[in-house]
């Protein structure tokens, strides 16, 4: 074996870990796309959920006010617990969409964590083949 090939034999694996790393920074940007859809789908949430309750707003005060004070602080109160209660609600489906988003992009990482396990072992017991290793 000549001096170039005794150099350049330790290099074996580097295309392989090369290839590895572009996998892993391609699962990380499919994550990464997987929880911004999800903070997207929040945002539309709120803004409609925002939208419904300015809407409700102006539609309350739009009706007649009652006379008494004692009805009005009775429809106040009522009002207000239905904003409690909506406002519950959308919180809710908030904490969910977040939810899967990030379990969306957790599974994307596990797997690839997996993937480049994998990968490791391969180059590891076969050097001069890891130029070859694609998943």
């Amino acid at each position: 074996m000549n001096d170039l090939a005794k150099a350049t034999s330790g290099f074996a694996f580097f295309p392989g870990m090369l290839g590895m790393q572009m996998r892993n920074i391609q699962a990380c940007t499919s994550a990464q796309a997987k929880m911004l859809d999800g903070m997207r789908l929040l945002g539309k949430q709120h803004a409609q959920f925002m939208e419904a309750v300015m809407r409700r707003m102006l539609e309350g005060r739009s009706a007649s006010a009652p006379s008494d004070p004692g009805s009005l602080i009775g429809s106040g109160i009522d009002q207000l617990k239905a904003a409690i209660m909506d406002t519950q609600a959308n919180m809710s489906e908030g904490s969910e969409i977040l939810a899967r988003s990030a379990g969306d992009a957790a599974g994307i990482m596990q797997k690839r964590f997996l993937d480049a396990l994998d990968e490791i072992k391969a180059i590891a017991e076969h050097p001069a083949d890891a130029g070859r290793l694609q998943s």
